[in-house]
């Protein structure tokens, strides 16, 4: 969406005082509507562990980052799995994280998030494999991840000092019309450059 690369390269220039980054796109392999996502952030955790990164931003493209030295931000809060602060300007305000916290309040600890932007540092692959997400498909789905999370040893926390804009309200599967929810995508639907 609009001002999104653009947010994204700026915060990589910034990082890039400090360490080193890279962005890695993530196609959609969705043969259905919006099943198969944590396979999707699945395989860029994958990566960031098997090509030796230190962490790994989840990122969906209708994030923007709202300021360049949110990457160091993330990384300096030392925490195992972290989201930034999420901004909204809905008409109708979403969910986005428990507890809510104000901007500015510091690094806290949550129950759970929306999964739009996330951060992990990668050694905590190793406590909760098999990876970090499942395809659950069900209400409840960021509760029940961060849930699992926190039984396994690692509970998440909020860097309220690091915020995003979400330039749209997250989906509501039960809003999709199901035509659109369980219309089959095949290879041409779905570029078959990002089936590999």
């Amino acid at each position: 969406m609009p001002g999104v690369k653009e947010s994204i390269a700026g915060a990589c220039k910034r990082f890039e005082e400090v360490g080193e980054s890279r962005v890695l796109l993530q196609r959609s392999l969705c043969i259905l509507h919006l099943f198969g996502i944590g396979t999707m952030r699945n395989r860029l955790c994958m990566t960031a562990a098997e090509e030796g990164f230190t962490h790994v931003l989840l990122l969906d493209n209708d994030v923007r980052l709202d300021e360049p030295d949110i990457l160091v931000k993330l990384v300096e809060a030392n925490k195992e799995i972290i989201v930034p602060w999420s901004d909204q300007k809905f008409k109708a305000p979403a969910l986005l994280a428990v507890p809510s916290f104000p901007s500015g309040a510091g690094v806290l600890p949550i129950n759970w998030a929306c999964l739009s932007s996330i951060m992990f540092q990668v050694s905590v692959f190793e406590k909760i494999t098999p990876w970090p997400f499942f395809d659950t498909m069900c209400y409840c789905e960021e509760e029940t991840t961060f849930q699992r999370w926190r039984l396994l040893g690692v509970p998440a926390y909020q860097q309220t000092s690091a915020s995003v804009s979400l330039l749209r309200p997250p989906t509501n599967m039960w809003e999709l019309k199901p035509e659109k929810l369980l219309r089959i995508q095949t290879p041409g639907n779905v570029p078959k450059m990002s089936i590999r």
